[in-house]
């Protein structure tokens, strides 16, 4: 197609259809057709939506493809002519120049090259398998989404927003940006070597670690493992230090995260009875949850409490007692920085755990007692 087709007058909606350096006058049709381009535009076309599979090297200028997705292909190269391109881009092997001009498209990246991205501000989908490295600069400045079967292997400096829905990274030392994990995920907070990270709904933090920034969105959680009351934070339980920002400003009484508390035993088994306690109902026990640089809450929150849902399902006391919601109360120490889990175990419950270890041993006794007498 090099000449001028109105689409009132000639359907595209048969056969292959190439762009050859004419213009097909859409005439603000609907249509998905998908299309060959070596060069030339499309006019009236707001409401194209078709895929372009580029043919070798084009000069692209913004709006003369309408809203098409522009694919490339191995072997093609797209230039961009002028600043304001908008178009999604699907790279699966070729080359797209963004040659210093500025685009908003979002690209969905499998392979291929891009370069001279500073001017792109769109977000980018790394939709590739295996590794790949990415340096300060190369993907813009959107945000980056990590696919599963990804492995982003930061470049020093990279800095772009990542959300990650399942990927993995490498050299997280690199990166200075937040990465966000997507729900349905479980991670250690030192696992992955970034200093800061988001995690969204659906989403659980565990272990601990000193990280630069943490935020937590309502319905995320975080999980922490007591073996050693009387151990230092992050040595006996989990704790995490945050040397700049905690953000809990998206949480309130109406919208919460989610506190796991985990006992371990001796063997680190999971829910199993507490491996060392120093706490009962008469000498209570703080543990860190989080040190803080600053502290941001939302409006009108007066009480840290009131942000977490305590699980308490998987604790178990030293000795064997189920733990009870009365046990444990959270709260903000503003003077030392710290959002600290006390745990305070009612009388009767200590006192039954008590009263049981006392009939255990009594039986013991019987029991050795009457072994001697049959001795005799």
């Amino acid at each position: 197609m090099k000449s001028t087709l109105d689409a009132a007058a000639g359907s595209i909606s048969g056969g292959a259809v190439t762009l050859a350096g004419g213009t097909i006058n859409l005439q603000g049709l609907n249509s998905t057709k998908n299309l060959g381009y070596l060069a030339g535009q499309l006019a009236n076309a707001a409401n194209y939506t078709g895929n372009v599979d580029v043919l070798g090297a084009v000069s692209l200028a913004a709006g003369s493809l309408g809203n098409g997705v522009i694919q490339v292909g191995a072997g093609d190269t797209v230039t961009l002519a002028d600043n304001g391109l908008n178009n999604a881009l699907a790279i699966s092997g070729g080359t797209v120049d963004f040659n210093g001009k500025t685009a908003t498209s979002n690209v969905t990246y499998t392979n291929g090259t891009i370069a001279n991205a500073a001017g792109l501000s769109g977000d980018v989908t790394l939709a590739y398998t295996g590794a790949k490295t990415m340096s300060a600069g190369s993907l813009g400045t959107g945000r980056v989404t990590l696919q599963a079967g990804a492995t982003l292997d930061f470049g020093a400096g990279f800095n772009n927003a990542v959300r990650n829905t399942g990927g993995a990274v490498s050299n997280g030392a690199n990166y200075t940006g937040t990465m966000t994990y997507a729900g349905g995920q479980s991670v250690a907070v030192s696992a992955d070597q970034v200093a800061k990270l988001a995690f969204e709904s659906g989403t659980t933090a565990k272990g601990s670690g000193t990280l630069t920034s943490l935020s937590f969105a309502a319905g995320s959680a975080y999980t922490m493992t007591i073996k050693d009351s009387a151990g230092a934070a992050g040595v006996g339980y989990d704790s995490v230090t945050v040397t700049g920002a905690l953000d809990l400003a998206s949480l309130s009484s109406a919208n919460r995260m989610t506190l796991n508390l985990v006992s371990l035993d001796a063997a680190n088994t999971a829910g199993s009875t507490l491996a060392n306690q120093n706490f009962s109902w008469s000498s209570p026990q703080n543990f860190t949850l989080f040190t803080y640089g600053t502290l941001s809450l939302g409006n009108g929150v007066t009480n840290v409490a009131d942000l977490f849902t305590v699980n308490y399902a998987n604790f178990k006391d030293a000795y064997g007692a189920s733990a009870q919601a009365e046990w444990f109360t959270i709260s903000n120490d503003s003077v030392n920085s710290a959002i600290v889990l006390t745990a305070i175990p009612e009388p009767s419950t200590y006192g039954m755990s008590l009263a049981g270890l006392a009939l255990a041993l009594a039986a013991i006794r019987r029991r050795k007692r009457k072994t001697d007498a049959e001795a005799k």
